[in-house]
């Protein structure tokens, strides 16, 4: 997903990200004041998505203390990150450090799970798909296959046990949320990844540890997120994005934190642009979307 889109996740298991811009666009709300209107319709309280938008609630709101290890961060994101947690701190939450522990240990595990997993369902639907795979879809089917079943096994049982253990994780911390970058380095311009570089993190890669990113803490622990932009980088003019992280059915409060930021921060001008070879089957205008294509970067 390009770093600057809002999106809300309930996450569950570690699932790929969307690679067509055109279901990008479909399917990403345009700002957090729509996704807060959306998230508070009947329509969406009858399908038990969780308590609506609250108006004027304050979070004690953690910034992982691991993200200040040297080389974790690029600067860029790093002023990203405090500029975030400023404009959170003037909406009227409170702002913290605090160690987010196992469930920052977890990130690789989840890559690991989300590569097994692909390569069981590679193995099961293979013969019944005539179809040609890209050469870093073949790389991330071995990845996967290099997970063995106890491996397999052992990270299964790790998310179950850490998901059962989420509401002692916020209590011993005092925390309400989390703030995180998506990733620790602005988006690469597309072109610059090697054609067979795996979709996947690898193991032993040079860059694995930057490489696995932040979001998977969401997806392995079963959390609620919610992604947003949260500047534009002046030399690059690439689009920066945080996300805030909370515990179960908690969606509505998350919502109405990254509005505060957004609203703060105003019109970035930042909207989604043709990619050539992308697919052309969604008109333009579709959800919405037909601004002019004034700043963005595709993400590889």
């Amino acid at each position: 997903m390009a770093q600057g889109q809002h999106q809300v996740r309930s996450a569950d298991l570690p699932a790929p990200r969307t690679s067509s811009p055109s279901a990008t666009r479909a399917s990403s709300p345009r700002s957090t004041s729509w996704a807060a209107s959306t998230w508070s319709t009947p329509s969406a309280a009858t399908a038990g998505l969780g308590a609506p938008v609250p108006v004027g609630r304050r979070l004690r709101v953690g910034i992982p203390a691991e993200l200040g290890r040297p080389g974790v961060l690029d600067a860029e994101i790093t002023r990203a990150l405090t500029r975030t947690a400023g404009l959170l701190r003037t909406a009227g939450h409170d702002v913290v450090e605090a160690d987010l522990g196992e469930l920052w240990d977890c990130r690789a595990d989840a890559w690991q799970l989300c590569a097994r997993d692909a390569w069981d369902g590679s193995r099961h639907w293979r013969a019944r798909i005539d179809d040609d795979l890209l050469d870093s879809t073949h790389a991330a089917l071995r990845a996967g296959a290099d997970v063995g079943d106890e491996e397999y096994a052992a990270i299964r049982e790790r998310m179950t046990r850490l998901r059962g253990s989420l509401h002692a994780h916020f209590a011993d911390r005092g925390v309400d949320a989390w703030l995180l970058p998506l990733d620790p380095a602005l988006p690469r311009p597309r072109g610059t990844v090697a054609p067979a570089a795996s979709t996947i993190p690898v193991p032993g890669d040079p860059r694995y540890d930057r490489e696995i990113g932040f979001t998977p803490v969401a997806s392995f622990a079963g959390l609620p997120a919610i992604t947003f932009p949260a500047g534009v980088d002046a030399a690059s003019d690439a689009p920066v994005a945080m996300q805030l992280l909370a515990g179960p059915r908690q969606e509505g409060a998350l919502i109405a934190a990254a509005r505060d930021v957004s609203d703060a921060l105003g019109d970035l001008g930042l909207r989604p642009r043709d990619v050539p070879g992308a697919r052309s089957d969604v008109a333009p205008g579709t959800a919405g979307i037909d601004a002019p294509p004034v700043r963005g970067i595709a993400k590889e």
